[in-house]
């Protein structure tokens, strides 16, 4: 019995109920009365699900059964309201800042659609409904009293000191106190007992100075007795007695007293009273009478968030409390923050880390929290924390910061995501090359587990054949889940409450099915708020979209037919999500812009996509679109966006592409237009700008591409920045210095700059990552120094040598007069020479090279794993590892056509890192005629080999004289081998692949399997594609235990033989798991 969700729901009504707009709207029509007393009514519910939420292990069927009828009345008052106030916006201008005025015009009187009228009788039904059942919740027992757990941490006197910062004065001071050390404090010290309270906000370190003071040498040498009690809220004489015994309070108060008064009776003790919340003054009187009993210099030492309390207490001294210095902070957040407790190299990471320790306010539990939160957390998460309001941040569990101002329900439910994760809910994470999760799996116990705690409210229909009824309000199914529905239009009829409609799999039915469902989903299912419909297949969307009002999400991604989607999509007034990626949509809704709460508009993928509708600028909700369409050619009659309603959005998040559709054309006299664009926006994390070919008229088409670009010029937070097919000759100001206006840049790609001869300096980027060129007919260089940046002393010299610090991937792609990575004027002398001659990129990874005729070399790479080169100069060798430098990982050799002294180089390469080299692609290799001699039977570690496109290869080579590469590569886990015409059979040196696990074969001219396949006896998946030769599988794949996946595709023999039921070789293959046929 799940009641967390109705519990949200309910709270929310209860605000909207509460909230001054609606009753505004009430008082016109005098249902302020009616209104106020559904409010108390669910007030009232919320307690008693607050209730059933901490009792659910007690309640009897019946009480589960009526806990059922109480959510089931709580979300038809939920939908009501939400439907209500959707209607108020659409009838108002579509606009969610209607006024009073046109409220009133919505409900008054000659109103024909009496929409108020309709809603309050509604309400009054539910209400009378409400009452009826909440009347009942004694019988089960419930209360409407609903007081939360009280969670308060029970403190103790241990403290390791070397973990609490800057506290060392305040610990000398609250000593001098206690001890009476200075001539003030004298008169203390004729005293039986004195109080001392140490006073001050919540997280300041109260008990932690407390803890140090029972802890101080001084202390424990001047008095005979120390007690330490935790008091928080239970505050009396009889609770704190007993726990200065360490006793139970069901001893009674006489047998306490003694006890206590055998400890302290004229003895020196101390006794401290940790987290004092009681202001009540006469029960301190009672306590300090009693306490009185200690001999001369005895001390009571409290901690109080209170001032009040220390004045009931009447304390001898009060100690106001402050926050850490600017220094101790700084030295706390570093422990917390960073690993090793230092700050890293990265001055950029230091200075977000100040910022946020300022926001903290020297507060020691804040900086505890928040450093421990973004510890390993990524860059971006301490920029959110650095503009977040933390005035409000406190403690919570397992470090996560409670709910502050500005923070968004995507932030929110990413810490939700980080909690689930932390706690091992959630597990076998993927992520994205930006570092972004994009799936992770949950394990089948708490999957199980989730499922059993959702209860009845919640479905997964994955294999099981399912009637649906009326409890379910979130559904996710699985593949082919039609099939498992008992009539699906009855069960969709049926379904009318369902709030979630989710799937995992691709749809395997009839496209026209899948229409007449979704159909049946808009007409029957009126409460959803989630819609999921990808891979439908789907070429349109039903008009009854627009009347599922409720909806917050609906993804139509990866419908590839769906060209168009309905007007009546912009009814969706609470819509906050829209995910299109990979559609074929041609272009959105005119009346887009009335969908004025949309956060996410996805159209990644959108290729088709030709123009923006009108009014964007208006959705100032939104936070992401991926892709805004730049109109190129197109019907005068049709009315588009514009560029410049990019300047109202600022709140865009992540990515967003810029298209120049083919055509485009601009007036130069409307510069002013896009002056500006971007730079608002602080969240945006990477921006594409692409030309399309002819994506402009010839005439002023350079100038035009200056202009625009100049005007796109991001916020210097941006992290990735693409540019494709820039005609202009020359780069805007703040291209040409992206050090200064982009410094935090970590991707750079540059594509197609036609009269580009020199690249602003990108060396000077420290955190560039990743560096893409291509496309590009004049460029010489990658970085060029001139004769002023040089200079004549060794070390101005010397800080060249590691330039490119961070650059860990480099591709270099149709440049045909590229020469080199770095020209060097200054390097005249010899010593020059030699020092240019030694420069590297100390960090590269991953470098391709393809179609470069003029470079001969690189720089040297150290910590290179993966090389990928085509299209060289034939001069070209593999200088950046030809020495003895680790090679780790992987290398590619692509496109080896040159000569047969470029592939001796490789042989070269093979045999210096032979025991590293984990995966090969040879690609294009014409004159390559055999892998015998080559080196690659020295690649003992090769796990993948990719071979294509090599016509005169012939791997059966060396098979007749034992001299098979074949017999090496024992650790080859992967084969690919594509469009080699002369591979006709399999050779008979395969047998030795024995930890083979997959073989693709694609566009050979095979013509026959081996019966003595099973030698491959780890092999569990075969690919068999456009084998056109290829005239049956061998008996022999019958004992293949191991072979779980079979892919047959576009092999005009085997086609048909291996068809289910009936085919000639389906009985060869009945026992493989999965078995893919394909005829195309």
């Amino acid at each position: 019995m799940a009641t967390g969700v109705v519990i949200t729901v309910a709270g929310n009504l209860f605000s909207v109920l509460t909230s001054q707009e609606f009753k505004e709207i009430c008082s016109m029509f005098g249902y302020e009365s009616k209104v106020e007393e559904l409010a108390d009514t669910v007030s009232t519910i919320n307690a008693v699900l607050h209730d059933a939420e901490l009792k659910h292990q007690e309640l009897t069927q019946g009480g589960r059964e009526y806990i059922e009828r109480l959510k089931d009345a709580v979300y038809d008052v939920d939908d009501v309201l939400d439907e209500f106030n959707t209607l108020v916006r659409m009838e108002n201008g579509k606009s969610n800042h209607q006024t009073l005025k046109k409220v009133r015009r919505l409900f008054s009187r000659s109103n024909p659609f009496l929409v108020c009228y309709n809603m309050f009788h509604e309400v009054k039904k539910l209400r009378e409904k409400l009452d009826r059942i909440a009347k009942n919740r004694q019988q089960f027992g419930l209360s409407d009293v609903f007081e939360p757990p009280k969670e308060r941490k029970e403190t103790g006197s241990y403290v390791r000191e070397e973990g609490i910062i800057g506290r060392k004065a305040d610990t000398e001071a609250i000593v001098g106190l206690l001890l009476g050390e200075s001539e003030e404090h004298q008169s203390d010290v004729q005293e039986n007992v004195a109080f001392v309270s140490i006073v001050g906000m919540g997280g300041l370190g109260k008990t932690a100075l407390a803890q140090l003071v029972y802890n101080d040498d001084k202390i424990k040498d001047a008095f005979e007795v120390r007690l330490w009690v935790c008091v928080s809220n239970e505050f009396g004489m009889e609770q704190i007695l007993a726990k200065m015994t360490g006793k139970n309070v069901g001893l009674g108060m006489e047998q306490l007293q003694r006890e206590v008064r055998n400890m302290i009776e004229g003895r020196k003790y101390l006794l401290v009273l940790d987290d004092v919340w009681d202001e009540n003054h006469n029960k301190w009187v009672e306590l300090k009478d009693f306490l009185m009993l200690g001999g001369n210099g005895s001390r009571v030492l409290t901690t109080s968030r209170l001032r009040a309390v220390a004045k009931a207490i009447e304390s001898n001294h009060m100690y106001i409390l402050r926050g850490l210095s600017d220094e101790n902070s700084w030295r706390l957040f570093e422990r917390m923050a960073f690993e090793q407790g230092k700050a890293p190299l990265d001055h950029d990471l230091v200075d977000i880390g100040k910022d946020v320790v300022k926001k903290c306010a020297n507060v020691p539990l804040s900086i505890r929290v928040v450093g421990s939160f973004l510890r390993g957390q990524h860059k971006s998460k301490w920029l959110s924390f650095r503009s977040t309001d933390l005035r409000k941040l406190g403690s919570s569990k397992d470090g996560q910061a409670e709910d502050a101002d500005g923070r968004s329900i995507e932030d929110v439910g990413d810490d939700y995501f980080s909690i689930l994760l932390n706690r091992c809910f959630i597990q076998d994470i993927r992520k994205d090359s930006d570092g972004e999760i994009n799936s992770c799996k949950m394990h089948d116990l708490i999957h199980d587990l989730a499922l059993e705690v959702a209860g009845k409210e919640t479905l997964a229909l994955e294999t099981s054949v399912f009637k649906l009824d009326q409890k379910i309000r979130h559904l996710s199914i699985g593949n082919d889940w039609c099939k498992l529905l008992i009539s699906p239009s009855i069960c969709f009829g049926e379904m009318k409450k369902l709030r979630t409609f989710l799937h995992n799999d691709r749809p395997t039915f009839h496209q026209e099915a899948n229409e007449s469902y979704v159909n049946m989903i808009c007409s029957n299912m009126r409460r959803l708020r989630v819609l999921d419909l990808t891979f439908f297949g789907l070429r349109f969307l039903p008009n009854t979209l627009g009347s599922l009002l409720h909806l917050r999400y609906l993804n139509l991604s990866n419908n590839y037919n769906l060209t168009i989607l309905p007007e009546s999509i912009t009814k969706l007034q609470n819509l906050l999500v829209l995910d299109l990626r990979n559609s074929c949509v041609r272009e959105l809704p005119k009346g887009l812009r009335n969908l004025h709460n949309l956060r996410h508009l996805e159209l990644s993928g959108c290729t088709n996509l030709t123009h923006m509708p009108v009014g964007m600028g208006s959705m100032v909700s939104l936070q992401t679109l991926s892709k805004f369409v730049v109109a190129g050619k197109i019907s005068k009659h049709v009315k588009t966006g514009q560029l410049k309603d990019l300047r109202s959005l600022v709140n865009l998040k992540d990515r967003l592409e810029i298209v120049f559709r083919s055509g485009f054309s601009y007036d130069l006299a409307k510069a002013f237009e896009v002056v500006c664009l971007l730079n608002n926006k602080v969240h945006l994390n990477e921006l594409v700008v692409r030309w399309e070919e002819n994506a402009s008229d010839e005439h002023n088409k350079g100038a035009i591409h200056e202009i625009l670009l100049e005007g796109l010029r991001p916020h210097c937070n941006i992290k990735a920045i693409e540019i494709r097919g820039y005609k202009g000759v020359k780069i805007p100001s703040w291209v040409g210095s992206l050090a200064v206006f982009c410094p935090c840049l970590v991707d750079v790609s540059l594509h197609g700059f036609d009269w580009l001869y020199n690249l602003p300096s990108l060396c000077q980027l420290a955190h560039l990552e990743t560096l893409e060129l291509s496309s590009m007919p004049n460029l010489e260089f990658v970085e060029c120094d001139d004769e002023d940046a040089s200079s004549d002393s060794m070390s101005a010299t010397s800080d060249r040598l590691s330039f490119f610090s961070s650059l860990d991937r480099l591709e270099l792609i149709n440049l045909p007069r590229l020469k080199g990575i770095r020209s060097s004027v200054f390097s005249r002398t010899e010593a020059r020479r030699k020092l240019v001659a030694v420069q590297s990129f100390p960090r590269l990874i991953d470098l391709r090279i393809e179609d470069c005729p003029c470079l001969t070399t690189v720089p040297r790479c150290p910590s290179l794993k993966c090389l990928a080169v085509t299209e060289v100069h034939e001069a070209f060798r593999f200088r950046g590892i030809d020495d003895d430098s680790p090679c780790d990982s992987t290398i590619y050799l692509d496109d080896l056509t040159i000569d047969r002294e470029m592939f001796s180089a490789a042989a070269d390469l093979f045999q210096r890192h032979a025991s590293s080299i984990e995966s090969l692609d040879l690609s294009n290799c014409k004159e390559l005629k055999s892998l015998c001699g080559g080196g690659i039977e020295q690649l003992t570690n090769l796990r993948y080999l990719n071979l294509w496109n090599s016509i005169n290869l012939d791997l059966g080579e060396g098979d007749d004289c034992g001299m098979s590469p074949w017999k090496s590569l024992k650790n080859l886990r992967k084969l690919d081998l594509w469009s080699l015409s002369n591979l006709i059979y399999l050779p008979q040196g395969f047998q030795h692949l024995t930890s083979l696990t997959s073989l693709r074969i694609d566009g050979c001219s095979l013509e026959s399997l081996p019966e003595w396949l099973p030698s491959l006896t780890s092999l569990s998946s075969l690919c068999l594609h456009t084998c056109n030769e290829l005239k049956s599988l061998p008996k022999a794949i019958r004992h293949m235990p191991t072979l779980r996946e079979l892919e047959v595709s576009n092999c005009k023999h085997l086609t048909d033989r291996c068809r289910e039921p009936d085919g000639q070789d389906w009985h060869k293959i009945s026992h493989i798991r999965t078995v893919i046929i394909r005829s195309k």
